[in-house]
């Protein structure tokens, strides 16, 4: 199985020897076959020639620049790659109309289902908490028919709404999480731009390997990756990307990283800065939490009777979109399979 690569040690720098990618720092020294890879992930301060992306290209192997916090900057990809003209076409024009709507509606209660999986999951492991959970659990599992219920025209018109519901669901589901997180490591409440306790750090990280992802699978896809129906546009924003990657952040980010806490697998010195400044992974956390999540992705699960890894099932479902908004197929929602 091919493998990311991900190089985000300042300093490191890349070259080419024959069929090898070389990763030179400081006198030390690794080489990975460019057979073996499937992608290479490049954080800032790693230097890099022309040759060397050039030569990635051509042997198919993706190349994602991310910034500090891991979301991604840019991809550069084959020319060969991206969809025709019709499906972007329609994607534009799907904005427009209920197709829109139910896309985004999709994205949201999927990523509700999910917290309520989550939640379930949690009550089991914690008998002594469970009553309290799956009291939070019902909370999040109300939203579902608000969301369904939604009607209009195109997505513009009840967005208000949607997110309204979305940030409902949410705030009972970290208000759960902090019944089973020591107060160490969370602060009760999600938090971003900066994150201001470890967990929620750690989740921004996870949630930014799997916007990665879709974001390859949207561009894989031949889809617009800014032209997206739940998160609105804005200049450098990969807004589909966004959208898709709510249907799978809580199962592929969010239960590898509490899973990591629960645990103890991962603790204060994985971190560094303070609540007042912003609180970051630190490499060595970086590296928990990206094992974790890579490790997630790569397990099968069950979805329309069948067995499929969950990085192939991520460009299933982008593949789903583009062919719903070509009027080919319905779109159906994401539930979780276990």
């Amino acid at each position: 199985m091919k493998k990311v690569l991900v190089v985000d040690l300042p300093g490191v720098g890349l070259r080419l020897t024959e069929e090898r990618l070389v990763m030179a720092s400081r006198g030390r020294r690794e080489e990975v076959p460019i057979s073996d890879l499937e992608e290479v992930r490049i954080s800032p301060r790693v230097s890099l020639s022309s040759d060397v992306l050039i030569s990635l290209m051509e042997k198919g192997v993706l190349v994602t620049l991310v910034d500090e916090k891991g979301d991604p900057r840019g991809i550069v990809v084959v020319p060969t790659f991206g969809g025709t003209v019709r499906t972007r076409r329609e994607q534009l024009l799907s904005y427009y109309d209920k197709r829109g709507l139910k896309l985004a509606k999709s994205f949201v209660e999927a990523a509700t289902l999910f917290r309520t999986w989550v939640l379930r999951k949690l009550s089991i492991s914690r008998p002594e908490k469970s009553e309290k959970l799956l009291s939070l659990k019902e909370d999040v599992e109300s939203v579902v028919p608000s969301i369904r219920a939604l009607d209009g025209s195109n997505v513009d018109e009840v967005r208000g709404e949607l997110m309204a519901l979305e940030g409902t669901a949410s705030s009972k589901y970290f208000e759960a999480l902090s019944l089973v997180i020591s107060g160490e490591f969370f602060s009760g409440t999600r938090t971003r731009r900066p994150p201001r306790d470890p967990l929620n750090a750690a989740i921004s990280y996870g949630n930014s390997l799997i916007y990665t992802e879709t974001l390859k699978c949207i561009i894989f896809s031949g889809l617009d990756p800014f032209a997206g129906f739940l998160h609105v546009d804005r200049p450098g924003r990969f807004s589909l990307a966004l959208d898709l990657a709510e249907e799978f952040i809580v199962y592929a980010s969010h239960w590898p990283v509490i899973t990591l806490f629960s645990k103890r697998m991962i603790g204060r010195e994985d971190f560094r800065g303070s609540p007042e400044t912003g609180v970051y992974l630190n490499y060595e956390g970086r590296e928990k939490v990206f094992r974790a999540v890579s490790s997630t992705l790569t397990r099968h699960v069950s979805y329309r009777g069948k067995k499929w890894r969950l990085r192939d099932l991520m460009l299933l479902r982008a593949r789903n979109v583009v062919t719903f908004v070509r009027g080919e197929s319905d779109y159906e929602v994401l539930v979780p399979w276990e």
